[in-house]
């Protein structure tokens, strides 16, 4: 006996009518739910928006606190190079 699932070629009707039903409900929805669910988007889509821009930040702070660190690192390895080729020569 063959299988029906989702892809196999026996599964055609059943995913048609399934988007068929899918259609005719989401054309019965009131007004009030549509607004609802866009409004429930949107509020989505601000808190994703507003966690991406904190870590954003986040990152954007570490990478200048390492720049800074190793600028410093690099100073003060040139200047004791530039030390002790003056102490030699």
């Amino acid at each position: 006996m063959e299988s029906l699932a989702p892809g196999s070629p026996g599964c055609g009707a059943f995913t048609q009518k399934a988007e068929q039903i899918a259609m005719n409900n989401e054309e019965q929805q009131s007004a009030a739910v549509r607004k609802a669910n866009l409004h429930f988007r949107k509020e989505t889509q601000l808190r994703e928006g507003a966690a991406a821009w904190s870590e954003y930040n986040a990152q954007e702070a570490a990478m200048r606190q390492k720049t800074a660190r190793l600028r410093e690192q690099r100073l003060a390895r040139d200047a004791l190079a530039e030390k002790i080729t003056a102490s030699s020569k």
